[in-house]
């Protein structure tokens, strides 16, 4: 994911937790009409948070390409898929001027029971990705 759309995608998911901040700080100062309970305070600032850290945790997955596997590292989890056990890819989403880049691909392993591998969206995508993406077939919709 290019920096200037990773730092977009970053600031939508820090709104909620500035926008309870504020009320927070409000609402302390004494300039909310019905002031909150302290535990509905912390509440909303607890699901701010994980809101944030979920949006985070999305937008800072990286694909990263071996010679013979290719691996999606986030910050809780990573998943690897060698060649030998990739079924085919599938593209999903609009042509790249109508999404503004938010197309996304789709990774068949081999083993019809295991899980697809997603890529996240915002991918950018270079001539290395679609030389590595060139000896996998691609599955139709």
């Amino acid at each position: 994911m290019d920096a200037r759309t990773q730092r977009a995608l970053d600031a939508v998911a820090m709104a909620p937790l500035g926008l309870v901040i504020g009320i927070s700080i409000l609402d302390l100062v004494g300039l909310v009409y019905k002031p909150l309970a302290p535990s509905a305070l912390v509440s909303m600032v607890l699901f701010a948070v994980i809101c944030a850290l979920s949006g985070y945790q999305h937008t800072h997955r990286r694909v990263i390409l071996y010679e013979d596997s290719i691996e999606v590292a986030g910050w809780f989890s990573s998943r690897k898929l060698k060649r030998s056990e990739i079924r085919g890819y599938r593209h999903k989403g609009l042509p790249a001027r109508q999404a503004y880049g938010s197309n996304f691909y789709i990774i068949f392993p081999a083993d019809k029971s295991a899980r697809v591998l997603r890529l996240p969206p915002f991918l950018h995508t270079d001539k290395d990705f679609f030389s590595w993406l060139e000896g996998i077939p691609k599955i139709k919709n």
